[in-house]
């Protein structure tokens, strides 16, 4: 099961990540990117504290997201990181590409 909830810090977002961010969750993730109103966001962190596993679809909408923000000229980040899912940023090479922030 996956949960995506968000909090608003005034011009900065968080997003939370809880459970396994596969095929069967992109809907939710998906689905809750169509509510959120980008025009008065600054800076959006990925909290993936209770992410406890992704696939390539998830990964596929992180970074789908990512360049969403990038061309809207919103920095994102990622907190939080599980070793697992950590090793799964690394082996694919996009670790440094999602501007990991120190928890």
């Amino acid at each position: 099961m996956f949960l995506i909830s968000t909090i608003n810090q005034g011009d900065n977002l968080e997003i939370r990540f809880d459970g396994s961010l596969d095929i069967s969750g992109v809907e939710n993730f998906e689905k809750l990117l169509s509510e959120i109103d980008l025009s008065q966001i600054k800076s959006v962190v990925f909290n993936l504290e209770k992410l406890t596993f992704i696939d390539s679809t998830g990964i596929g909408c992180i970074l789908k997201l990512s360049n969403i923000l990038e061309e809207q000229n919103i920095v994102s980040s990622y907190t939080n990181v599980s070793d697992d899912i950590q090793e799964i940023f690394s082996i694919i090479g996009i670790e440094d590409l999602l501007n990991p922030i120190d928890s």
